[in-house]
């Protein structure tokens, strides 16, 4: 059975085209590394497929069910960005507990962050973004 297909994916940035009408598929049990030079595409194309970023055209499928804007499959995967520093000052729990009050404010408690912050584990620089 398939768990993941990619078929004519696209991703235009402009004049740009990062993502060039791929397709693949992955099957259960199965692993699969997307390798290539810089600026080919690997990360535009799984930031496409955890929905990070919507694309120019094609369709992704997620056991059978072809993905939407607004698809909620984000919240039951799991990535490891090569690109993302942790502190290192943290134990792994403590990263954790620190990128989901980042991600659920509401939902944690504001005294379990505060005291990572006082404790002078890492510094945080918070900035708006706009969506639009």
């Amino acid at each position: 059975m398939k768990q993941l297909e990619i078929n004519n994916l696209q991703k235009i940035f402009g004049i740009f085209e990062a993502v060039k009408k791929i397709n693949f598929s992955i099957s259960e049990n199965q692993t699969v590394a997307l390798l290539g030079p810089n600026g080919c595409g690997k990360t535009t194309t799984i930031a496409m497929i955890l929905g990070l970023i919507t694309p120019t055209s094609g369709t992704i499928t997620i056991n059978n069910k072809i993905l939407t804007k607004d698809h909620h499959y984000l919240a039951k995967m799991n990535f490891a960005s090569p690109y993302v520093e942790l502190p290192k000052k943290l134990k792994v729990i403590e990263n954790l507990k620190v990128f989901r009050y980042a991600l659920h404010p509401r939902q944690c408690s504001p005294c379990a962050s505060s005291k990572l912050l006082e404790d002078g584990a890492f510094s945080v620089s918070v900035r708006a973004v706009s969506s639009q």
